[in-house]
């Protein structure tokens, strides 16, 4: 264990920071051969003079898949938006993650917008293939290979602004970066938005019950429309009024609140001004408010 190790910063300064690299030699437009760009079309059965988005990335929830998965919903809403998009990436260790993908692409009739052919193993004809490489990473990643593949093949990209990829992308230079939502932002939204209309409570018990018996994370698809369905609430017209205004405001308020009375955490329980966090000090606040 080291403690209380520190580098001056003269030391700092000869600190050289070598990020991964790749082969520039493999990853060059003018080498990709027509037929293999044709091959691997003929593979992915791509339908033709339809702009090809390509997401390569192994099928993991962290990755963004349902991130881009509801960006293409909306981008299918005005039938002036032609689209298909390939997500290339192993998926032999993840096939629950699957199984709710298909369930998302199944529910918003994304069927015929989408695909999964696995692994690629050439790469450099699927970068000449597409249109544009997404990277919609839900959380902070370190280098991003894919971001300086689809770079050296003269690719446009689109990222999550966060991680390697604020290194790698200047927004509106090189590439578009996006802020990805928040899923504990938007869970709180709309439980305020549901203590307001009488249903909070019961949105409250089913996020946490599914979120610590079943593992799945608040306002993260499937599980948000999941339990919309059980509450017999419309998907849309909630998600609209959880992010309108009148609810930011007041979850800004609630959060401004909570840090004034040095609230840190989840749940914390206030008796006369002392303040008892976490099931820890459950059975204190209890004993507390008898006493």
């Amino acid at each position: 264990m080291i403690k209380n190790f520190k580098f001056s910063k003269k030391k700092l300064e000869r600190i050289i920071i070598i990020p991964r690299g790749i082969d520039p030699e493999k990853f060059k437009p003018e080498k990709v051969k027509e037929k293999s760009i044709f091959n691997l079309s003929k593979d992915w059965e791509l339908p033709d003079g339809i702009p090809i988005i390509l997401f390569p990335s192994r099928i993991a929830p962290f990755k963004g898949h349902i991130t881009l998965l509801k960006a293409l919903s909306i981008l299918k809403k005005d039938p002036k938006n032609k689209f298909f998009c390939i997500m290339a990436g192993s998926i032999k260790q993840n096939s629950n993650f699957i199984d709710e993908l298909k369930s998302f692409i199944e529910e918003y009739k994304l069927e015929n917008y989408v695909k999964f052919p696995g692994p690629c193993l050439n790469m450099p004809a699927a970068y000449k293939l597409c249109d544009i490489v997404v990277s919609p990473a839900d959380k902070p990643e370190g280098f991003g290979r894919i971001i300086i593949e689809a770079h050296a093949m003269n690719r446009p990209v689109i990222a999550s602004a966060h991680g390697g990829s604020l290194e790698l992308i200047k927004d509106n230079y090189n590439g578009f970066l996006f802020t990805p939502t928040d899923e504990f932002d938007l869970a709180n939204k709309i439980a305020i938005l549901g203590l307001k209309e009488g249903w909070g409570v019961e949105y409250i018990r089913l996020t946490y019950k599914r979120w610590f018996q079943e593992g799945k994370e608040p306002a993260v698809e499937p599980n948000i429309s999941e339990i919309f369905k059980l509450l017999n609430l419309d998907h849309e017209k909630t998600m609209n009024e959880a992010n309108a205004e009148p609810i930011n405001n007041m979850y800004e308020a609630n959060t401004n609140l909570a840090r004034q009375k040095k609230i840190f955490g989840s749940p914390t329980f206030i008796y006369e001004d002392e303040n008892f966090w976490g099931d820890d000090r459950m059975e204190d606040s209890i004993k507390w408010s008898k006493n």
